[in-house]
């Protein structure tokens, strides 16, 4: 567990974990971590995947948002984008930074991609 404190990922997969119960499962979940585990036949040894939990929520907010605006049904990928400005929300999911409120705010509110968006006149 050292190992991964020193790391800090925000995914991680392990292979032949034995012990999961015992020995990681809780230090998982109070380092924010959600997780699966598969065992192998039935014995104790298996594969874990964890991932960092407040990052995906953010994640998955900035994909729903995105996914308002893609009136084309066009795939999204969200990779890192250097040319980001810190203000954005997208840049505070890819650096893992905590949005502001505000910046929340802007996610929630784009319109769908049908919804009639003109000022009146």
């Amino acid at each position: 567990m050292d190992r991964v404190s020193t790391l800090d990922p925000d995914l991680l997969c392990l292979q032949g974990a034995d012990r999961f119960d015992e020995l990681w499962d809780l230090e998982l979940t109070i380092r924010g971590y959600q997780h699966l585990h598969r065992h192998k036949d039935a014995g104790r040894h298996g594969c874990p995947i964890a991932w960092r939990a407040a990052t995906w929520d953010l994640l998955n907010l900035l994909m729903d948002a995105l996914a308002k605006l893609n009136d084309q049904n066009l795939r999204v990928n969200n990779c890192g984008d250097f040319n980001s400005q810190p203000q954005l929300p997208q840049y505070c999911v890819l650096t893992k930074r905590t949005p502001i409120p505000s910046q929340i705010e802007d996610l929630l509110d784009i319109p769908d991609k049908d919804e009639d968006v003109r000022q009146p006149k």
